[in-house]
């Protein structure tokens, strides 16, 4: 929110919203029934009174007939009611002033099979009325349309993201001199007010083929040196990116700014069977990928034939900013997408071309990379012989494993997943590790 001039524009849109709330019955009623839900609901959530919270007052809660303000809470009830001492547990300490917000949203998120961040912050909100404003797709696409998405740092937590939107929350509410349930509305009425006009676009816009450009090296500055791509192919458009293992024709991603969203994607284009099996590794993953980027990952079949792995959010005029937000966002969907993509081609390979190709000589960009992987292997040795003045991330080591297990560096995987702490790389990422990381085990053991 360091751009003064578009918080401004957003705070002025926000009020022309406001001045027109009066005439969605839907809202008005809403805001009108804070009081009584507050009433109903906040002794319930209660430090006091959470030790006895039963499975039908927190059902009850999730219902927006009850509520008046959120539906779909109640889609994952039966995940969250399945251990009630352990809901009653987590919602304790969510709503602990004396730890940080940042700890508690992440410990309620991790435990809690199904509490995501919408659950979680409409807790926060009843019960902090005053504190804490509500983080979820509506929320979250209205900070988008008014470029207040504030920037995150690779590897940020849930809660660690959620301390930043919060803060923007309490100073929109402040400017506009509402209470945080009021802002809440508004985001519902900025989607479907036609009749509020939208601001002029920047004047810092860059023409789209220049705009790609910078979003590739934005993203060439976040990707570690193993998962350099093959290929950056700006297409005009699109930006199109490539491994040497994918096949282009067949798998790729792409950052593609269209005029109705932006989007980020892996795109599945092989045969139709092929693109459903590699679909079928992704969705069991979808949740943790949506808590570690924090954005609303989907995968889907994606017309007759294809599939694919995206995020999309509204669209956002094409400057330097942008171009750095989506560089940064697609290096870190690559760095999560891509040990999955791994497995997949692992149990589905790509088919074979039609005909064999007459080798040829590697080009300079093979042998660059030829060059980084060996550099790699010279720190990963390195580090396990001591040699190394600093100790890599945790979700490092985790590539770091897959990377010895492709290259039959079978010992040193290993090695390294000994030294890997469960609980600083996300679940899914740990167990795929470990997979991984055994069959470096059993097979360093037969080469023994």
């Amino acid at each position: 929110m360091n751009d003064i001039r578009m918080y401004e524009q957003a705070i002025a849109r926000l009020r022309k919203v406001l001045a027109h709330l009066g005439a969605n019955q839907a809202s008005q009623q809403s805001i009108e029934s804070r009081d009584e839900v507050m009433r109903r609901f906040q002794p319930i959530f209660s430090i006091e009174h959470l030790p006895d919270l039963s499975q039908e007052e927190f059902h009850a809660f999730l219902l927006l007939k009850n509520n008046q303000h959120w539906s779909g809470l109640q889609r994952h009830s039966p995940k969250m009611c399945a251990d009630m001492p352990l809901l009653r547990s987590a919602l304790t300490a969510l709503i602990d002033e004396t730890q940080p917000i940042e700890s508690r949203l992440d410990q309620a998120a991790t435990t809690v099979h199904g509490m995501g961040k919408a659950v979680a912050t409409a807790i926060l909100l009843i019960v902090y009325p005053e504190k804490y404003g509500v983080w979820n797709s509506t929320s979250e696409g209205g900070l988008k349309a008014l470029n207040l998405w504030p920037r995150f740092e690779r590897g940020e937590s849930l809660g660690d993201r959620y301390a930043k939107i919060n803060q923007i929350l309490n100073q929109l509410a402040n400017d506009l001199q509402i209470d945080l349930w009021t802002l809440d509305v508004l985001w519902w009425d900025l989607e479907v007010s036609p009749d509020v006009p939208t601001e002029a676009p920047p004047s810092d816009e860059l023409p789209r083929q220049e705009f790609l450009d910078q979003v590739a090296q934005a993203m060439h500055a976040e990707l570690p040196s193993h998962l350099a791509p093959s290929a950056v192919r700006n297409r005009g458009n699109y930006l199109q990116i490539a491994y040497p293992e994918f096949r282009i024709s067949h798998l790729h991603y792409e950052v593609y700014p269209l005029k109705s969203r932006h989007e980020v994607a892996l795109h599945l284009e092989s045969a139709p069977e092929i693109n459903l099996a590699w679909l079928e590794h992704f969705q069991p993953e979808i949740a943790q990928l949506r808590q570690s980027l924090g954005y609303p990952v989907q995968a889907e079949r994606w017309g007759h034939k294809s599939a694919r792995v995206s995020i999309s959010f509204p669209p956002r005029s094409l400057t330097a900013a942008l171009a750095q937000e989506m560089g940064t966002l697609m290096a870190r969907f690559i760095q999560a997408t891509y040990p999955i993509m791994q497995e997949a081609l692992a149990a589905t390979p790509l088919p074979l071309p039609a005909r064999r190709r007459r080798r040829v000589k590697p080009t300079d960009d093979a042998e660059r990379r030829y060059q980084l992987l060996d550099a790699e292997v010279r720190t990963i040795r390195d580090f396990l012989d001591g040699n190394t003045a600093s100790r890599p991330s945790d979700e490092r080591l985790c590539y770091w494993v897959y990377l010895c297990l492709t290259f039959e560096l079978h010992n040193e995987g290993w090695r390294l997943f000994t030294l890997i702490d469960p609980s600083q790389v996300p679940k899914t990422l740990y167990e795929r590790t470990n997979r991984f990381a055994q069959a470096c085990r059993i097979r360093a053991e037969v080469q023994t």
